[in-house]
């Protein structure tokens, strides 16, 4: 990696390469164990409103040493700021195991008046790489390992970072009624929306005295955050900028198998839904196309209205990370009903923001078929 082509010396680049100067002139003083960064690769320049620039930075031998994100907006800033607060707080309570799945902040410095957040790298390749490999969604047992290695680490970050216990109607006022709030302020809503969103705060309020566990939260825990070694497991995970060292969990437990059931088809979107092994999926387009024309409502419908092992795994998951956070059957709809509201929060592109709203007025209008809004307490 350090061929000149690759990664060109440092005064060669611009403020990728001038933040890695500034780190190797501060090297000594952040007590990491390695050689000084000496060359740099631009990996990723995002195009949304949260635009930021991330990089890659290398030591002379080759090691990589550190990840560097720039910002380009103050959109961006905020996000990079909110990363390191969460990554230092998440590291002064983390046991080693989870520390090691985990990016230390080393710096958030400003170059030439750009932000740059600077991490300890975390070795692995994305979940996406298998995810988009092949067949690989196709094979139940990959699949499967898929979730369980996902299930796994969250279950680990969530215990080593449990904290208050709180009632329901803490967790109602202070981010299910805020983020509804704020979905209809921003985003809009429908009759069947607000309804739907009546619905979930009276369901909620009805067991306000109902203790929740919170822990951390990463608030973006889809499969290309997640970085393995092996297949079994996940090595840690990366981007925690809409991250909270203390939170509402069932965000995190929401986003992985949703996110795993939007994109199946998408590496051979001109198959209208088919995706081998997954006998019905191609039936989900037909159904779901009537709440609009986002790509991910086909997978959505499939993953939480379909049938078969994939459905299945999505609630199992689900389900079982529910126990372990003592959450009752019955608040799994409240609770699925704000992640939703999050996300199209959260989108930083009008075509995720619209996706994620199409969802919700498919959930509003079916949500009784639904396994996650049928749920009653045992």
């Amino acid at each position: 990696m350090t061929d000149s082509v690759l990664a060109p010396p440092l005064a060669d680049l611009p403020i990728g390469g001038r933040v890695a100067s500034e780190l190797a002139r501060r090297w000594d003083t952040f007590g990491v164990d390695s050689e000084p960064p000496a060359r740099t690769v631009i990996v990723g320049v995002d195009r949304s409103s949260d635009a930021k620039v991330a990089s890659l930075l290398f030591a002379e031998s080759g090691a990589l040493v550190a990840v560097a994100k720039i910002a380009r907006s103050a959109i961006a800033q905020h996000a990079l700021a909110t990363e390191h607060r969460v990554l230092q707080d998440i590291n002064g309570i983390a046991s080693e195991q989870l520390r090691r799945g985990i990016p230390r902040p080393l710096a958030l410095l400003s170059v030439e008046g750009q932000q740059a957040l600077v991490l300890t790298p975390i070795t692995g390749r994305p979940m996406t790489v298998d995810y988009y490999s092949p067949g690989h969604v196709s094979r139940e047992s990959d699949v499967a390992n898929d979730f369980r290695a996902a299930n796994m680490w969250l279950a680990l970050m969530q215990s080593e970072t449990a904290g208050e216990v709180v009632r329901v109607q803490e967790a109602v006022e202070r981010w299910l009624l805020p983020t509804l709030d704020a979905y209809v302020r921003t985003v809009g809503a429908s009759s069947a929306e607000l309804e739907l969103f009546r619905a979930a705060l009276d369901r909620a309020r009805s067991r306000s005295g109902k203790p929740l566990l919170t822990s951390a939260v990463h608030g973006d825990y889809w499969m290309g955050n997640l970085m393995r070694e092996e297949p079994r497991q996940v090595a840690g995970v990366v981007d925690w900028e809409l991250g909270s060292s203390r939170g509402f969990p069932m965000l995190d437990v929401f986003k992985f198998p949703t996110s795993y059931g939007l994109y199946l088809d998408r590496a051979k979107p001109w198959r209208d839904g088919r995706v081998r092994g997954h006998p019905g999926r191609q039936d989900a387009p037909r159904r779901w196309r009537r709440y609009g024309e986002s790509p991910n409502l086909p997978g959505f419908g499939h993953a939480y209205f379909g049938e078969g092992w994939l459905p299945d795994l999505v609630r199992s998951f689900v389900q079982s990370r529910a126990c372990d956070l003592r959450l009752p059957n019955a608040l799994l709809g409240p609770f699925f009903v704000g992640f939703l509201a999050a996300q199209a929060l959260a989108a930083n592109t009008p075509e995720f923001r619209q996706g994620y709203r199409s969802m919700m007025t498919a959930f509003a209008t079916e949500r009784e078929a639904c396994w996650v809004w049928a749920e009653k307490d045992s």
